[in-house]
């Protein structure tokens, strides 16, 4: 069974794009009560709010280390998307970024 995983953990990395609907993720900052700076100083690394903002347009998209921090700032993971269709959990993502990482 886990290597099962481990292979199609693999084959998601290196075949499939995570990316952010903008939209979604706003919605999840509002539901939280927090401003686009608050987001910004809570994922540290000097991230300016204009990060935030871009990301939430969709004219940029964040790392993945930023992305494993949005989902615990935010709370969920139901802005993260899968090739533009499919939902991740946090648990995938995470297996995707160590597979990455090597």
């Amino acid at each position: 069974m886990r290597a099962t995983i481990l292979v199609m953990a693999n084959w998601l990395s290196k075949t499939c794009l995570l990316t952010v609907d903008g939209a979604a993720m706003t919605k999840a900052r509002l539901r939280k009560r927090l401003g686009q700076d608050d987001v910004a100083a809570r994922l540290g690394d000097e991230t300016p709010k204009s990060s935030v903002s871009r990301w939430e347009t969709g004219a940029m998209q964040p790392s993945m280390e930023r992305l494993f921090k949005l989902v615990e700032i935010l709370g969920t993971d139901n802005f993260i998307r899968l090739n533009g269709k499919a939902v991740l959990t946090a648990e995938e993502i995470e297996v995707v970024r160590k597979l990455r990482e090597g």
